[in-house]
């Protein structure tokens, strides 16, 4: 379904429709912990309370709309491996034309552990093999779409990637221009300034203090000092 939530644009990537499972994470004692379902949010018995006993200072969360891969638990964000937790909302065009090229970017200890049918997880070991090669977040963020461009294909990636002390998060679209009459846009993600001083990011503007953050940015937060640094890609 169609959403108006980027001011002034009717993006037919916001969508309103989430059914397919949700996933929270929050780190505590220097690990981060997951809750996943596959049931709607608002169907779980056990949410409520989980929510009421996780430390509140940093907390992601996902809701679900399926576009590869079933309904299934393995397919739910977030994703957590070795103790960092990868989500997106957005989609390798066509991923099951490229998959293949995908995983051949991916090193070989890797494959093992994508046991789902999504795009996001497989752009998970992407992203941890191009962190590997260039020892630093946003450079493997900027690494990761730059393999995009050079296969040309689309890919819509609002992430979010934390380890034990960064979190990164992306508004990015990459897209053949010649496919389209029109200029594209990545889903909404906005600043909320909440009453409490924190920061909530989210892809809906909750808080009346908003901003939409500029399309083709990765913002890097250091959450153990609270640095936060933006650049443009």
């Amino acid at each position: 379904f169609p959403s108006h939530d980027t001011p002034g644009i009717d993006n037919y990537r916001d969508q309103i429709s989430h059914k397919d499972g949700f996933g929270l994470s929050w780190f505590a004692d220097g690990k981060w912990h997951t809750y996943k379902s596959t049931e709607l949010y608002t169907n779980d018995p056990k949410l409520q309370p989980i929510i009421r006993n996780i430390p509140k200072n940093i907390v992601v969360g996902h809701i679900r709309k399926k576009k590869y891969g079933k309904k299934s638990i393995v397919n739910v964000h977030p994703f957590l491996f070795e103790n960092q937790i990868f989500m997106q909302n957005g989609y390798v065009h066509d991923f099951p034309q490229h998959i293949s090229k995908i995983k051949k970017a991916i090193f070989p200890e890797y494959i093992p552990h994508i046991v789902g049918g999504t795009d996001t997880e497989c752009l998970f070991f992407l992203y941890l093999t191009c962190k590997r090669r260039t020892k630093n977040n946003v450079d493997a963020f900027a690494q990761m779409f730059h393999l995009f461009k050079e296969w040309n294909i689309e890919l819509v990636a609002n992430i979010v990637y934390a380890d034990d002390t960064d979190i990164v998060i992306s508004r990015y679209l990459y897209y053949d221009e010649t496919r389209y009459e029109n200029q594209q846009y990545p889903p909404s993600l906005y600043w909320n300034i909440s009453s409490s001083n924190g920061i909530l990011i989210a892809s809906e503007p909750i808080q009346d203090a908003t901003t939409l953050i500029k399309e083709n940015t990765i913002i890097s937060l250091n959450h153990t000092n609270g640095k936060m640094d933006e650049y443009r890609i």
